[in-house]
């Protein structure tokens, strides 16, 4: 039996470009404000590996716009078929000490960080670009997996030569 929770994505998520972030409302306790945050993000690799190794946030690019809009957010194990299924797989720890777990949609500016961070909704319903997931406060493992339709795996498939049939 599985322990499979699975965490409702508002319908109304939307995220017209290609960058996620990952992170907990609080920053993993890190002490950093959304500006330096942003300034981390777009500096450079090592920058981007130190946010990661100390679980403040987890930044995600996809080959093209829109790719976690339809997004299922799970708690716990996959079911089997799930586990099955998946066809790769990013893994990383966050540090979510005050049990909310964030979903942002962009986090290329200080202002998305301070509007997702500071509202339960966005305040623009015409930009609902944040969702956030009370979890108990902890340490988790995050997994963002692709499954055969999903815009990743999709993206790789036209990378794969094709067969000449013949």
């Amino acid at each position: 039996m599985s322990n499979q929770r699975v965490l409702p994505v508002d319908q109304r998520f939307f995220n017209d470009g290609a960058w996620y972030v990952l992170s907990s409302t609080s920053l993993g306790n890190s002490g950093l404000e959304p500006g330096q945050i942003v300034d981390q993000l777009q500096g450079g690799v090592e920058a981007v590996q130190q946010l990661i190794a100390e679980g403040i946030c987890l930044p995600l690019f996809f080959p093209g716009d829109c790719a976690l809009d339809q997004v299922v957010v799970v708690s716990g194990d996959l079911t089997p078929e799930q586990e099955r299924e998946w066809l790769g797989r990013i893994q990383s720890y966050l540090h979510i000490p005050c049990g909310e777990l964030m979903l942002l949609g962009g986090g290329g500016c200080e202002e998305d960080w301070e509007v997702a961070i500071h509202h339960t909704a966005p305040p623009n319903p015409h930009l609902f670009n944040f969702q956030k997931f009370t979890i108990p406060p902890g340490d988790y493992l995050i997994e963002v997996y692709a499954f055969l339709g999903s815009m990743n795996f999709n993206f790789q498939l036209e990378e794969i030569p094709q067969k000449q049939w013949q």
